[in-house]
């Protein structure tokens, strides 16, 4: 497989040098006649103005018996009478075309000492001035068949080139693949070893460049992955016996009982809290690096000639960042899992006005108002958390790129026999952007895949130097009926 492409491109390099060689001929063959013309044309002078040819004809017979590209050499006075012709008579074709170039009177300057004040010097050392008085030409005919057969000299050299590169470029793509092959298949055996649980897995790098920098990320992986495990098993036992002393103590008192259950919760969504953040920390990181690895050693493979090896590759590669993209996926869902349930604690709006707060506490910020209407006692549960991480998500991007003064959040819960819905919006009075001129970024699309998993809307409406205001609809999925 891997010498089709390579015989692809010689066939296609031996297509166009055999149709470029009349090109390269007649341009041989145009520059060769070009500087013969001027050459004999630059020394005919004296001959055609004394009339005495033959060191002209003596000069010009050896040069075409010397030069196997001229047919004939014409010399003719200004009158086009034919003064010198002198033809090859070793039976060369003409076929490659006439050059001409005139002959021109050059004369040289005479000082008559006609100043007394500047030096004299004599002819000799002068230089001949060329008139443009035209006393002859030179017609030079040539025979195409020495530029043919150089040609021919080229194009034969040309291919045995092919010949010996086309197995040579094979040769070195079969064992680069080779090279690739051996620690992309350990790589994929270690990545599916730690996907099944095994995280003691650490890999020998003796590859340097991507290869080994995939390697070394699959060991700190492994590290990382597996130091996870041991801490927060560690930690949960421990957190385990707190809990179940501190519940011992608390069932002596009802008042007690109801101090230490809120000091309990209290240590036990910090303790979640710290395990979800040195999970995003470390383990997040470490599978981002091999995903961007795999990715590296992916395009590299892209550019190697295909064959069964870079095939072969290439799947390695994807396997790898679809293993790491899977990884990743389940240590953000452990992340969620841990994360603290500020909903469940203030509900909704209180969730949504803690956060513009600890935004607004930010040097720099904008001002931020929030206004809300109705019975938020309707969102709970995934809607409340959505609703709560697109709000996140749109005043993160107004403090990240809006520079903006004043920004109001909006939430407001409406029921009616019609609809039950819950609509959010935001509204800044930043620079804006051109909707059509901007690529849509992760956040743009995560906020689009949450609105449509619940059935809902959202509309952008922004313009360069005129702000931004996000609206977005979400159904509510309740039978309790509200007024605004």
């Amino acid at each position: 497989m891997a010498t089709i492409p390579l015989m692809v491109m010689a066939i296609f390099e031996l297509v166009y040098l055999w149709y470029n060689g009349p090109y390269e001929v007649r341009s041989d063959l145009r520059e060769h006649g070009e500087i013969l013309a001027a050459a004999i044309a630059e020394n005919s002078e004296y001959g055609l103005t004394s009339g005495n040819l033959k060191d002209l004809e003596r000069t010009v017979r050896s040069l075409v018996a010397a030069d196997k590209w001229i047919y004939r050499i014409d010399v003719v006075d200004s009158g086009r009478k034919p003064r010198l012709s002198i033809q090859a008579k070793d039976g060369r074709q003409a076929g490659g075309g006439r050059f001409d170039a005139r002959v021109f009177r050059r004369t040289l300057p005479v000082d008559d000492f006609g100043s007394d004040e500047l030096p004299h010097f004599s002819g000799e050392d002068r230089e001949r001035v060329e008139t443009t008085e035209v006393i002859g030409e030179v017609h030079v005919l040539l025979s195409e068949e020495p530029a043919i057969a150089k040609q021919k000299r080229r194009l034969l050299l040309q291919m045995l080139l092919l010949v010996f590169a086309v197995p040579l470029s094979v040769w070195v793509a079969t064992l680069l693949g080779k090279a690739l092959h051996r620690p992309m298949n350990t790589a994929i055996r270690a990545l599916r070893d730690v996907r099944g649980g095994d995280y003691s897995v650490q890999l020998d790098v003796d590859d340097g460049g991507e290869m080994g920098e995939l390697l070394d990320a699959i060991n700190d992986m492994s590290r990382s992955l597996d130091e996870a495990k041991r801490n927060l098993e560690g930690k949960v036992l421990a957190r385990t016996q707190d809990l179940e002393a501190s519940r011992n103590e608390a069932l002596k008192a009802d008042a007690e009982k109801r101090r230490l259950i809120q000091k309990v919760d209290s240590a036990v969504e910090d303790e979640r809290k710290s395990i979800a953040v040195e999970i995003h920390d470390e383990l997040n990181a470490t599978l981002l690096g091999a995903r961007y690895s795999s990715r590296r050693i992916l395009d590299m493979a892209s550019a190697l000639p295909a064959s069964h090896e870079t095939a072969v590759i290439k799947e390695s590669a994807e396997t790898i960042d679809r293993i790491s993209a899977q990884l990743y996926t389940s240590a953000r869902k452990i992340v969620r899992r841990l994360r603290p349930e500020v909903l469940d604690m203030l509900g909704l709006e209180g969730a949504v006005e803690e956060m513009l707060q600890t935004y607004e506490s930010a040097p720099g910020a904008p001002s931020f108002t929030f206004n809300h209407a109705g019975d938020f006692s309707q969102v709970e549960g995934a809607l409340a958390i959505a609703a709560y991480r697109l709000i996140q998500e749109c005043v993160s991007n107004v403090v990240k790129h809006a520079q903006a003064k004043d920004v109001v959040v909006m939430a407001k819960v409406r029921i009616s026999e019609d609809a039950r819905m819950l609509r959010l919006g935001v509204i800044d009075d930043g620079i804006g952007f051109e909707p059509d001129g901007v690529q849509e970024g992760i956040g743009l699309i995560g906020m689009k895949e949450r609105v449509y998993a619940f059935g809902g809307t959202l509309r952008i409406k922004t313009g360069q130097g005129a702000g931004t205001h996000i609206e977005i609809e979400l159904p509510l999925n309740t039978n309790t009926s509200t007024k605004d």
